[in-house]
């Protein structure tokens, strides 16, 4: 595992993205966490939403 520091605490990451139920990630509530990224258009604010 690797240590990447980002200002006062580190966070440690895996090099290989998990795969599988029994490795998901959930918080103190019990929610699922994840990761990823919504474009906006920074002209109108807007969502990007992309469809095949």
């Amino acid at each position: 595992m690797n240590e990447i520091n980002n200002g006062d605490d580190s966070m440690k990451y895996l090099p290989k993205a998990r795969s599988g139920r029994e490795k998901q990630v959930y918080n103190d509530v019990g929610a699922r966490e994840v990761a990823g990224c919504v474009p906006i258009d920074p002209k109108t604010g807007k969502v990007l939403l992309i469809s095949r």
